[in-house]
């Protein structure tokens, strides 16, 4: 906005208007806004038609904050001189800030029509732009400001962001950093190249950004909660939330603060506290979707699913994710019409929105001539597309046409989709590996002998490789009344972090620590049963099915002497090829490339054949999965017996059943037996050879 000062520059000596004027304007310049408006009016009252008066009494205003009340003095000034660029300006940040950003747009352009050459004005342009959703005009918008001025911080602050909302994200990461080289102690280009590292997955780059941006603005909320965020991407789950409440602490009306605090509330499992922060950010912020959308997340988990429904449904029809997210609810819960007619609706009214595509072609299984295929592979061409929106075409277009048996282009599809996400995905192989190993050199206490039988329900561990069969066996198990299904929790590894820095050390390597190791594996044993019988108090059993905890074995076994372990496999190869067929978000970060894929499952499969030789004979009941779907009910029973269960048939009814199911394999288990995903790698096998290659290789 031009100052009042500037402003001041035009005026000529001498009339009594002109004196008046210098007196509201030296109340403007002081910060005596009220007193500046006060002798304003009363010199439009005088002089209606005094331009100054009315352009600046409407800039006050909007300083203050007064949008509405400054419309009328705007519409004078415009009035009185239709083609000024600073009130043409004043008029497009006022529209701006009450959301109507069409109309600010329209007034941005007016301005640049009479001064062209501003590169301010091309920014403001470019900024109601991406208000717009419009980033590619956004971003033209922003280069032309930079062709008036090339060292303008704000144009490549901007600039940045269009690029980021592009997907752009490496090319925003350099707009910052220009940026940041023109001005280094602007806060704001700081936090915005720590959420342009954030989103390249460089979560500890991204948070020396952000406390680069809180070392000179210590109270700027919005840097708290980014920096929260990366924080959560590294597991440093306890420090984000430290962060999202010193946020709240800086601002208490900042609802991204409240809401990102709600998210982190989730990854603790403390739901109830989680739902108040969203209850806390949708009282803030009313007509936000995305807190509705959470909120719907929050009673999901909480089993309070026709209350889930209902918050999705309260995002409003027009919000895409949560008709998505309500759609996969649906099926998930066995509604599978009702779902993917709900994620219909979402494409309807989004027809690039690329996750509903995705979503879809994970709830149902695709024909030859599916009206879907065609719009999927054009919009997979599009050159423009970001790339998390290519990530997801490609990954469903694999499932899709994989469906309708174009093998070799669905497997295109999966490589390039894999390829891109490998991109954008930090691993350390070699320490991965390295850990593994050390599993099987470790020694594991047993645990002490209990003075009487732990209270509560027993612990179920089904674990092993992604992709083996874990659902099912889920399923299966938790069709029995005295069986609850909590998926895939990180329970057992919250619980071991909570003990401190040799709980933490154990729960990111698995490996029993030296020293007051046992008291450790005793308490957390302690707690989890107290978190089992918090989650499920009338359940003899609850399982939980996180593939990863394979490495948590032999910890298992020292914290929870009679919890019960299940091994899931599936033939090698089509266990793999499944994980490269899957895009996971963030757990499995070796499934993206075929020979990390194939060295991962070397491991694995030798740190199994460990724990089968360590632990007693029983300790384990390993399930093939190839023999659960030939021989159903006799494996069934093995299961169920090996849990030290009573036979129930209901363990056969897995596919009507109600219970939710929210893995990847969602889809499958709600179509019940079959033996489609048997022997599937065949069909890609001469894609296969370095997965093979690596599997093989000593």
């Amino acid at each position: 906005m031009r100052s009042p000062s500037d402003r001041g520059k035009r005026l000529s000596p001498g009339t009594q208007a002109d004196k008046s004027l210098r007196r509201a304007l030296d109340q403007h310049r002081a910060g005596n806004r009220q007193e500046a408006e006060r002798l304003y009016t009363d010199l439009l009252q005088r002089e209606p038609a005094h331009f100054d008066a009315a352009y600046l009494l409407a800039l006050s205003m909007v300083e203050r904050g007064r949008i509405e009340a400054a419309l009328p003095f705007l519409a004078t000034a415009l009035k009185l001189r239709p083609a000024d660029p600073a009130a043409w300006r004043l008029q497009g940040i006022a529209s701006a800030r009450l959301g109507r950003n069409q109309e600010a747009l329209t007034a941005f352009d007016a301005a640049l029509a009479a001064r062209p050459a501003s590169a301010e004005l091309h920014v403001d342009r470019g900024t109601a732009l991406q208000a717009l959703g419009r980033p590619v005009e956004a971003l033209a918008a922003f280069d032309s400001a930079l062709t008036h001025d090339a060292g303008f911080v704000e144009a490549y602050n901007n600039r940045g962001n269009a690029l980021s909302a592009l997907g752009r994200d490496a090319e925003a990461l350099a707009s910052y950093d220009v940026a940041i080289v023109c001005a280094p102690n602007r806060p704001e280009s700081h936090n915005n190249r720590g959420n342009a590292l954030r989103a390249l997955q460089r979560s500890g780059a991204a948070v020396e950004s952000f406390d680069r941006a809180l070392a000179l603005a210590p109270d700027y909320a919005a840097a708290h909660t980014n920096r929260g965020s990366a924080l959560r991407q590294l597991g440093r789950i306890a420090d984000s939330l430290a962060a999202h409440e010193a946020a709240v602490a800086a601002n208490p009306g900042f609802a991204p603060a409240q809401h990102n605090r709600a998210t982190t509330l989730i990854d603790l499992g403390r739901l109830d506290e989680a739902l108040e922060a969203c209850d806390a950010a949708q009282r803030l912020s009313l007509d936000e979707p995305s807190i509705a959308a959470t909120r719907g997340t929050i009673l999901k988990q909480l089993g309070r699913y026709t209350e889930a429904l209902e918050a999705f449904a309260a995002a409003g029809p027009d919000h895409v994710e949560s008709l998505v997210d309500r759609g996969l609810l649906l099926v998930e819960r066995g509604q599978v019409q009702a779902g993917c007619t709900a994620i219909e609706r979402a494409l309807a009214r989004a027809p690039r929105h690329t996750r509903a595509f995705y979503s879809l072609t994970q709830c149902r299984r695709f024909r030859p001539d599916d009206p879907l295929l065609a719009p999927m592979q054009a919009l997979a061409a599009t050159a423009s597309l970001p790339i998390r929106d290519r990530i997801d075409l490609h990954f469903g277009l694999g499932k899709a046409l994989s469906d309708v048996g174009q093998h070799d282009a669905a497997f295109g599809h999966l490589a390039a989709g894999n390829r891109l996400q490998r991109g954008r995905t930090p691993y350390d192989e070699a320490a991965t590996l390295a850990n593994l190993a050390a599993l099987r050199h470790g020694v594991f206490p047993p645990a002490e002998p209990a003075s009487t039988m732990p209270s509560g329900p027993r612990a179920i561990f089904i674990l092993g490789m992604p992709r083996s069969g874990s659902t099912l066996v889920e399923q299966v198990l938790a069709g029995h009344p005295d069986v609850a299904a909590a998926g895939e929790t990180d329970l057992l590894t919250r619980v071991l972090r909570d003990q401190g820095p040799m709980g933490l050390q154990m729960a990111s390597t698995g490996l029993f620590v030296a020293g007051d190791g046992c008291d450790v594996l005793r308490r957390a044993g302690e707690a989890y049963r107290a978190a089992l019988a918090a989650l499920a108090p009338s359940a003899g059993a609850v399982t939980n099915k996180l593939p990863d905890n394979f490495r948590m074995v032999g910890l298992i076994r020292s914290m929870l002497p009679d919890a019960v372990v299940i091994h899931t496999r599936r033939h090698p190869l089509d266990t793999c090829l499944s994980c490269f067929a899957t895009r996971f978000t963030g757990h499995q970060p070796f499934s993206f490339d075929l020979a990390e894929l194939g060295r991962y499952y070397r491991a694995y499969a030798a740190t199994m054949a460990h724990w089968r030789e360590a632990l007693p004979a029983g300790a384990m009941l390993e399930i093939d999965y190839e023999q659960l779907v030939e021989d159903f009910e006799t494996t069934a029973r093995r299961m169920i017996d090996h849990c030290c269960l009573s036979w129930d048939a209901a363990c056969l009814d897995f596919p009507e059943a109600q219970r939710p199911v929210f893995t990847a394999s969602f889809g499958q288990v709600r179509e019940g037996l079959n033996r489609r995903s048997m022997q599937r790698w065949l069909a890609y096998a001469k894609h296969l050879a370095p997965l093979r290659e690596a599997m093989a290789s000593p």
